[in-house]
């Protein structure tokens, strides 16, 4: 099975969720308008054999299992959320740091990069008609996802740092070096753990 890791904004930050699920539900409604044209709407028709793909609600879904954690999620690949998530990675609300995503809000998020997320899926499919969306995103095996999660916990505990405070890019950061907090602090937390 794959999994993706996925490292969330500092606890509680009302204002980076809140902007982050505004500019899910301007995806979702590029994405019900662009269903709306039969041509695309065809190009598209696997992603919506067992339902059509609705970020808002997956969004929402991802969101409510920073109950368990507190910093982190996984997504399962293989669950009705796991291509949206993909998705969700090609439009920019996941930003990739190692072999881990942090949640990003999209620098410049319109009907293309909605569009060019689905096609992008849409390609995945093989032969016998399944799709692989393992192929677009970077994952790692259950048991590395839960080491990953583990070492966040601790270095959070270890460091005294607020929940989340090294796991959220600023979306300034994003656009101008792509880089992140976290590198620094996944060396500095491994430099202590030597």
């Amino acid at each position: 099975m794959s999994y993706c890791l996925v490292e969330g904004p500092r606890w509680a930050d009302t204002v980076f969720y809140g902007s982050w699920l505004l500019a899910i539900a301007k995806a979702d409604a590029f994405w019900k308008e662009a269903i709306k044209d039969p041509s695309f709407k065809k190009e598209v028709d696997r992603l919506m054999v067992a339902s059509i793909p609705d970020f808002s609600i997956g969004a929402t879904i991802l969101l409510s299992r920073f109950e368990k954690n507190l910093a982190s999620f996984l997504v399962d690949l293989n669950e009705e959320e796991g291509e949206e998530f993909v998705m969700m990675v090609e439009m920019g609300f996941f930003a990739l740091t190692g072999q881990r995503y942090q949640m990003v809000i999209p620098a410049h998020l319109d009907m293309k990069k909605v569009t060019s997320a689905a096609l992008k899926l849409a390609q995945t499919e093989d032969d016998e008609y399944y799709l692989h969306p393992e192929r677009l995103v970077a994952t790692m095996p259950y048991t590395q996802a839960k080491e990953w999660q583990a070492r966040l916990r601790q270095w959070i505990r270890t460091t005294g740092a607020p929940i989340g405070s090294c796991c959220w890019i600023p979306q300034a950061m994003v656009r101008r070096r792509q880089t992140s907090q976290f590198e620094n602090c996944s060396l500095t937390y491994a430099a202590a753990q030597r």
